[in-house]
């Protein structure tokens, strides 16, 4: 399936955004984050002129673990597991608002993140490299920005480089699904206001999803 609705987008495009700041979160008190969701959210930062949004994700398929963690968040937005995830998410949202507004700043972000992905392209697959790359573009573009993300968890665990780097490649993540989710009309208001639409076209989204597997 390649053609989606504008709100099926939407929830695509927000459902990238929550999974990559759920892992945020895990990583910040366990250290850990599935290395397939590592590898496909990282991916999404080298879609720099997708022609839909399920371009940038792969196929329904491939947002399995985006749309089941969004159903979460959008059922008990209340649960103490889901406080976490909602303010790295609320925090994305400011900065790629005013990353938006900043065309100096974008276009650094995009010259830096080419230049990653054709480092990684014809010298190197290894991906602990490419996460430092995009961390280090993470910390001299995003984190210039006034208010930044205070991310909380085990002291232990932040104070591992490896462990930050994968946080600061999945908050950059986060704020790249959420360009995406703006672009098709998604704002915060709507999310806070169309909670119930939203979590209507995820689960229905689920649905096609689990309709394609089996098929």
């Amino acid at each position: 399936m390649t053609d989606l609705t504008r709100q099926e987008s939407q929830v695509v495009a927000l459902s990238g955004a929550v999974l990559a700041t759920r892992h945020v979160a895990g990583l910040a008190h366990t250290a850990q984050v599935p290395a397939a969701d590592l590898t496909q959210l990282l991916s999404t930062l080298f879609h720099f002129e997708p022609g839909s949004v399920i371009d940038v994700y792969g196929s329904i398929d491939n947002c399995a673990a985006a749309l089941h963690e969004t159903r979460q968040l959008l059922e008990f937005p209340g649960a103490p597991e889901n406080r976490e995830t909602l303010r790295y998410l609320f925090g994305a949202m400011y900065l790629e608002k005013k990353l938006s507004v900043d065309n100096g700043l974008s276009q650094v972000l995009r010259s830096r993140l080419q230049h990653a992905a054709l480092q990684n392209n014809h010298f190197t697959d290894n991906i602990e490299q490419l996460v430092a790359s995009v961390a280090a573009i993470y910390q001299d573009t995003l984190s210039t920005l006034p208010q930044r993300i205070h991310v909380t968890g085990n002291y232990q665990h932040l104070q591992d480089d490896r462990v930050a780097h994968r946080i600061r490649t999945l908050l950059l993540a986060a704020v790249r699904s959420l360009h995406l989710w703006r672009q098709c009309g998604g704002a915060k208001w709507r999310l806070l206001l169309q909670r119930s639409r939203y979590l209507e076209t995820t689960i229905a989204l689920q649905e096609l999803s689990s309709i394609q597997t089996r098929d």
